[in-house]
């Protein structure tokens, strides 16, 4: 969607929420954010990127998003049957990471926290992205994502602010997926849904603003993988997004 890096002052109007310098900044060292004033945020200075643990790339674990719209294909239709199949499966693989997810943070992991942290941290996200702060991006994200948002970033001719204005509606996991990859070490993802209201407002290169939807923010629905890997960090990574899984594929 946070390790350590160095001290900066980042313009924000994002509304940061208090947990954020409580769990969070507990799970990510370095990245202690505290609101200073409206819009103002502040990184505490932490050791150098040299320092920060290297994720291995696992790629997406499990990329089965079950779609939301309607109608969906029958299950007496040969490619509703393989679809109804791939939920089940997905929910029974989902129900054994999250309790192998349960037994290895214990109190550590609330549903209902995990909810509001993960969103916080695709908020910041979001807002790194817009104000191409790339250094905070790189504690945010996987080495894949930064990569592409980095292109992003140097390919825009223009300044973005970004802007959330709240959630449509809580944040909802879609599926948790646990790989063992030794006997102490193990990788985890967990693919959220958050449904939010955004908007943005953009400048040209004389600072003058081209386009705001600010009194008209956009509903905007994302499938966003979070991953940790456990036996070597314990904080969570944005590693991508994915889109819905069209029935179509199961032809």
């Amino acid at each position: 969607m946070l390790a350590p890096f160095g001290r900066s002052l980042a313009q924000s109007q994002l509304r940061t929420a208090a947990f954020l310098t409580g769990n969070i900044a507990r799970r990510h060292p370095g990245a202690f954010a505290v609101t200073l004033t409206q819009g103002d945020r502040f990184y505490a200075a932490g050791p150098s990127m040299q320092q920060r643990v290297v994720y291995n790339d696992f790629g997406v674990l499990n990329a089965f998003v079950p779609v939301t719209q309607t109608p969906k294909p029958s299950l007496f239709s040969k490619v509703g049957l393989k679809y109804r199949l791939k939920q089940v499966t997905c929910f029974a693989r989902t129900s054994m990471s999250m309790a192998s997810l349960k037994w290895k943070m214990g109190r550590k992991f609330q549903v209902e926290q995990f909810k509001k942290e993960t969103a916080a941290l695709y908020e910041v996200m979001n807002e790194a992205f817009a104000s191409g702060d790339r250094s905070l991006l790189q504690h945010l994200c996987s080495p894949v994502l930064v990569a592409k948002l980095k292109a992003d970033i140097k390919r825009r001719k223009v300044t973005l602010k970004w802007k959330s204005h709240g959630e449509v509606e809580s944040p909802r996991i879609v599926s948790v997926t646990n790989a063992n990859l030794s006997e102490n070490d193990s990788v985890t993802q967990v693919v959220m849904r958050l449904h939010t209201k955004q908007s943005m407002a953009v400048y040209n290169d004389k600072g003058v603003c081209i386009s705001n939807n600010e009194k008209n923010p956009v509903d905007v629905i994302e499938n966003i993988v979070f991953q940790t890997q456990f036996g070597k960090v314990d904080y969570w990574i944005i590693y991508g997004k994915l889109e819905e899984t069209s029935p179509e594929v199961f032809k």
